[in-house]
């Protein structure tokens, strides 16, 4: 994953797509959420970019489909990056390139998302990477069970109980519940429940359903 060199409140991306309207609708779904800034489209294959036609030195993210490139998803996010620097990159995927999104997975890309999405949750992955965070749709839960990522991404500071213990929270599962499966106390899984949810820098269970969504945690 890669910090942004421009970074600002409101991530500016760039979107790049051989669909026109879908491009303009993506640009005023963005607008109306107010809180993600197209600064450009470029509509052609992402491996025709280049520095001198894609005005990119001003963005922090760009969105794009690497299917619709005749090369290899790691080469096309080496040009985009020589066009626009250590920017952010998220894949903006048919639900069925499964191969792609494997490849995009070992290759950097720091979000996967598929192309059937609503446009609030092609809005909660572009949140999610613009604050550092790495995006995968559930769709490729298989690719991404599969590859070296974590299995709970954000998770690295918890121990593994009280790791087990979110995930049985993000489960829908009762504290009791958790405890049965656990061989514990519901009591010492509260326990669990709030240091993980205090180490994790987040104040209740809405805050970590909405951290796991964004994260794509496959659970």
């Amino acid at each position: 994953m890669n910090n942004f060199t421009n970074a600002t409140e409101t991530p500016r991306v760039l979107f790049i797509d051989d669909n026109a309207i879908l491009a303009d609708t993506v640009e005023k779904s963005f607008a109306a959420d107010g809180n993600i800034a197209v600064v450009s489209q470029c509509k052609d294959l992402p491996s025709a970019l280049t520095a001198q036609d894609v005005p990119m030195k001003s963005c922090d993210l760009v969105l794009f489909d690497p299917s619709q490139s005749p090369a290899a998803p790691a080469d096309t996010l080496s040009a985009v990056r020589e066009a626009a620097g250590p920017v952010a990159a998220i894949a903006y995927l048919p639900e069925t390139a499964l191969e792609i999104a494997r490849q995009c997975l070992q290759s950097d890309y720091d979000g996967i998302i598929s192309r059937s999405r609503n446009t609030e949750m092609l809005i909660d992955a572009v949140l999610s990477v613009s604050m550092g965070g790495l995006y995968v749709d559930g769709c490729y839960a298989d690719v991404r069970a599969a590859s070296s990522e974590p299995f709970l991404v954000g998770t690295e500071i918890l121990t593994d109980r009280e790791r087990e213990v979110v995930r049985g929270i993000v489960e829908g599962k009762s504290c009791r519940a958790i405890g049965d499966d656990l061989s514990i106390s519901g009591k010492t899984v509260e326990t669990h429940k709030y240091r993980a949810l205090s180490k994790m820098g987040l104040a209740c269970v809405r805050d970590l359903e909405t951290f796991a969504r964004r994260n794509a945690w496959v659970v």
